[in-house]
């Protein structure tokens, strides 16, 4: 038996059971035996950075230096980085970002790379390009989360954010189109860019199937105004139903007082009262960068969560 894998199994059974103390400690014993056993140090920094991540934080500057690190630290250095990202704002958040990539560039040079799994790699390209798309690199996210498909194909949350990553491609549609249906964190997200998609263009059938999708899965609240910005306009557009259109956009204006895009709306609205055509050459429809940060947001966080209640043969195969 490999040193460490006693030590490994006991932290795992303690850390699924919710003991995350004894769980540490006994992933410590072990890595005294052990030191280079990689996935007893990733349970090490997962636990830690669930139960003080500045500690967590700490612990990975050590790590930050070094060019070939296992697969599996690499992973939980980048999860706490993004953790510390989330906690600050500007220049610090754009650094830890910045952390991210440099950090998961190392997976090249991985003593274990090779071996035969999918889950560890995935994430960090995954998280890789999460920090890619903050720091307005699209391109190279959208890469990188191709990376992370290719692994591991039908993860919806890395659909999505390639998807935002190359929206309003036609790729992207396709993205957010295979990502609707599969189980998900946030599954507002994807009918919420197929509605602004349809909105866009005028669809006002598919704005509606999509918006309603979007809405029943309870979006945040600038995302849900803008819903409901498009959800009153195809009122307009396919009905000519302005009680009904009033009535939503009303609602939006209390979710997102300063939104320029509802207001604009809503003074198309109310000259629309005053005359017999309601017909409205120009709706104002929200650019989604405006958004973004809602978005990103709900998926930083599930990210950064990462991959802790994962069954225990995925670590025994990695130690």
């Amino acid at each position: 038996m490999k040193p460490g894998l006693g030590a490994l199994a006991r932290c795992q059974a303690l850390a699924v059971l919710g003991h995350r103390e004894l769980a540490l400690l006994a992933a410590e014993d072990g890595l005294l035996a052990a030191p280079e056993n990689s996935a007893l140090l990733w349970w090490r920094l997962q636990i830690v950075r669930e139960l003080d991540w500045k500690r967590a934080l700490s612990d990975t500057r050590k790590y930050l230096g070094e060019r070939s690190l296992p697969v599996l630290t690499i992973e939980a250095v980048a999860q706490i980085l993004l953790r510390a990202a989330w906690e600050v704002s500007g220049k610090e958040r754009s650094q830890y970002l910045e952390s991210i990539i440099d950090v998961t560039d190392r997976l090249r040079f991985a003593p274990d790379k090779d071996q035969p799994r999918r889950a560890a790699p995935a994430s960090i390209h995954t998280l890789r390009g999460f920090a890619l798309l903050q720091t307005e690199r699209p391109l190279e996210a959208a890469r990188a989360f191709g990376e992370a498909l290719q692994l591991v194909p039908a993860q919806a949350e890395v659909l999505v954010l390639r998807g935002i990553a190359t929206y309003p491609s036609h790729n992207a549609i396709l993205d957010f189109e295979r990502a609707a249906p599969l189980p998900q964190a946030a599954a507002y997200i994807p009918p919420f860019y197929l509605a602004h998609h349809y909105a866009s263009v005028r669809m006002w059938d598919q704005v509606r199937d999509f918006a309603s999708q979007s809405l029943n899965s309870m979006p945040p609240k600038r995302p849900r105004a803008a819903l409901l910005n498009w959800l009153a306009i195809a009122d307009i557009e396919q009905h000519a139903d302005l009680a009904s259109a009033q009535q939503k956009l009303s609602e939006a204006l209390k979710l997102a007082p300063d939104d320029a895009s509802l207001e604009a709306n809503q003074r198309r609205l109310d000259s629309l009262a005053t005359r017999s055509n309601n017909r409205v050459r120009h709706w104002r429809i929200e650019e989604v960068r405006e958004i973004k940060a809602d978005i990103a947001k709900v998926l930083g966080a599930r990210l950064e969560r990462g991959r802790l209640p994962l069954a225990t043969g995925f670590v025994q195969q990695a130690a």
